[in-house]
């Protein structure tokens, strides 16, 4: 079972960089990948690729945090405002995501535990232990970027995760105006369901404004040490998505007591019919869009994708910003390419 570590400060990525440098990188390297999470209280998760790993690293890191929680002390205060706020979430977020584990009593900060995992969607056992391995692959690049990405301002934020979303995107089938569908239909969809809820504020106008802010004036490159890093994340990327194509096969990611793949998507058909966007629209009126989202090539680029998004809260991104990069990456296909299926 994953290891917690409950972390009431502004950011968690400080203790993360501690914990990998002074712990994780020499024990384990390449065996472990991390997330955040909120049960109990915001966290770190550590997983190991093996439970005996997890068990053997136990001491070391209460030792560091123990350690790194003496030199960067916290306000009651402060620790006393951050419980409350995600006690009030506990229940709401429980039931949205499946939990099993929340008996409502909040951790303290610093305070280190075994515990429940987050929940995700998997077709099968095969599918689960698929993406375990690969977050495992790729932790030692997400590391190098999480140390950046820590040092930056939000404009460059912004630029470095559009660029990573606009990488992913070339993962279909090369070219990234193929990719960019996937965040058209999400963005649209977040759009879509923030008025059906009967949100005040126009959000696709603020993401255009902070499009505009970002991309509207020249870029400079990134530096060096930021270049090799980003880099070294998309071989990274490049490897896992040709590993996922080379061995797919659509058995493997089928199970009597896992969510069934036709199933999903019948499920993906009524969730979009109530979507106001021509985007959706056009889709559901497409005679071949089961066999079109049923291909290989796409049931590979969905593992890509959410493969992707499950590594973003350990960089501190959460649904919105996911959103916002979604987004930038989609104007900045638009702005520099013709002939697209459908511009935002």
């Amino acid at each position: 079972m994953p290891i917690r570590i409950y972390d009431y400060e502004a950011s968690k990525i400080p203790l993360m960089l501690k914990l990998t440098k002074e712990v994780l990188d020499r024990e384990v390297g390449g065996s472990y990948y991390l997330d955040t999470d909120w049960l109990h209280g915001p966290s770190i998760l550590i997983t190991g690729e093996s439970s005996e790993d997890e068990v053997r690293l136990l001491d070391s890191l209460t030792a560091c945090t123990m350690d790194y929680k003496k030199e960067h002390p916290l306000r009651l205060e402060q620790i006393e405002s951050v419980r409350l706020k995600y006690l009030k979430e506990q229940r709401r977020l429980g039931d949205l995501e499946l939990r099993t584990d929340t008996d409502g009593r909040m951790r303290e900060d610093g305070e280190i535990e075994q515990g429940e995992g987050k929940t995700g969607v998997y077709n099968s056992d095969y599918h689960r232990q698929l993406f375990h391995g690969f977050r495992c692959r790729l932790q030692n690049a997400n590391n190098l970027l999480l140390a950046e990405i820590s040092m930056m301002d939000e404009k460059n934020r912004i630029r470095i995760f559009t660029d990573m979303f606009l990488h992913i995107a070339t993962l279909y089938n090369g070219d990234a105006a193929s990719g960019y569908i996937s965040y058209l239909s999400h963005v649209l969809g977040f759009f879509s369901r923030l008025r059906l809820e009967g949100h005040p504020e126009n959000v696709q106008e603020r993401f255009e404004r902070l499009y505009l802010g970002v991309f509207a004036e020249k870029q400079q490159p990134p530096g060096t040490s930021l270049q090799a890093s980003l880099n070294l994340w998309k071989e990274a990327w490049n490897d896992v998505a040709a590993e996922m194509r080379q061995g797919f096969d659509k058995t493997r990611f089928k199970q009597d007591d896992h969510l069934e793949l036709y199933d999903q998507h019948r499920r993906f058909e009524q969730y979009i019919a109530g979507m106001d966007n021509p985007f959706h629209r056009r889709l559901l009126d497409r005679d071949d869009l089961e066999e079109l989202m049923m291909a290989d090539e796409m049931l590979v680029y969905r593992n890509v994708i959410n493969l992707f998004y499950m590594t973003l809260p350990m960089f501190e991104q959460g649904m919105a910003q996911k959103h916002v990069y979604g987004y930038c990456a989609i104007r900045c296909i638009e702005s520099s390419r013709t002939g697209l299926l459908m511009t935002i």
